[in-house]
């Protein structure tokens, strides 16, 4: 996945908008989400610049992630130093 806009994604996370980029839901290569958003798989869904959505800094993120139940806690570190 490249930088380009086309390549953050809009997520609804139990009722909260998030955005990521692509390569970052890709961290854990054998998760459904590196699965889903992976490069032979992903046609571009179109995205809408008026779409507004919190920023998250990583720290804010592997916290997030930490507390979801079935996410490895290694994980929420990965995606805080994932800056």
């Amino acid at each position: 996945a490249s930088g380009d806009a086309k390549d953050v994604i809009t997520l609804n996370v139990s009722g909260e908008t998030m955005a990521a980029k692509r390569s970052t839901l890709q961290i854990a290569d054998d998760s459904v989400l590196a699965q889903q958003f992976d490069d032979s798989k992903w046609t571009d869904q179109g995205h809408s610049s008026s779409a507004r959505a919190k920023e998250w800094a990583p720290d804010e993120v592997g916290g997030w992630a930490k507390n979801i139940d079935g996410i490895p806690e290694n994980i929420g570190t990965i995606l805080e130093e994932n800056e």
